[in-house]
């Protein structure tokens, strides 16, 4: 939903001007489309189209945007959006079963470019707001940390009778070995 994020964007700067939107990633075959639109909604200055970025890029863009536009209408775990949360960046989608359930209120869900605008306006508005959802988004993408997988894992190893404390701590003294 690359068009639909960027008409959102431009009725967004409409509201707040000196706000610029970055669109990283591969560019795909519909990268004649995406720069036609973003043209023809005059927002050349505004839009960024860097292509593949390094890891440390994305850490900064996410950890210094105000928000993270992710529209959607075919996701799957959404990797990305707790990417953004983990580094503290609140996030802006719409209201897909499988968002949804992995995020609950830690987003904020708009349905129509409108919808997302005005989700945006809100984040860039109002700072109480934004630190919510900061926070909401950082709990929720520590749910899914490695150390939450793996006591979560241990939880289930140990109620199937698969792992007890004498177990654990032999495995615990040969992996410590």
């Amino acid at each position: 939903m690359v068009l639909e994020s960027i008409d959102a964007f431009a009725r967004f700067r409409a509201r707040c001007p000196g706000y610029r939107y970055v669109l990283a990633g591969v560019h795909g075959d519909a990268l004649g489309l995406v720069r036609e639109r973003i043209e023809s909604l005059a927002l050349g200055a505004a839009v960024e189209l860097p292509g593949r970025i390094s890891f440390e890029h994305k850490l900064r863009l996410l950890q210094t945007a105000t928000a993270y536009l992710q529209p959607s209408h075919c996701e799957g775990f959404g990797l990305a959006i707790l990417e953004a949360q983990a580094c503290g960046c609140p996030v802006v989608t719409n209201r897909e079963r499988c968002i949804v359930e992995i995020n609950g209120a830690a987003v904020l869900y708009g349905e129509s470019a409108d919808q997302l605008a005005d989700r945006l306006h809100a984040l860039a508005t109002d700072p109480v707001l934004r630190a919510t959802m900061r926070e909401r988004g950082l709990k929720n993408a520590q749910r899914f940390s490695y150390e939450a997988r793996r006591e979560a894992l241990r939880a289930v190893l140990q109620s199937i009778g698969v792992l007890d404390a004498k177990t654990e701590a032999a495995a615990g003294a040969t992996h410590a070995s």
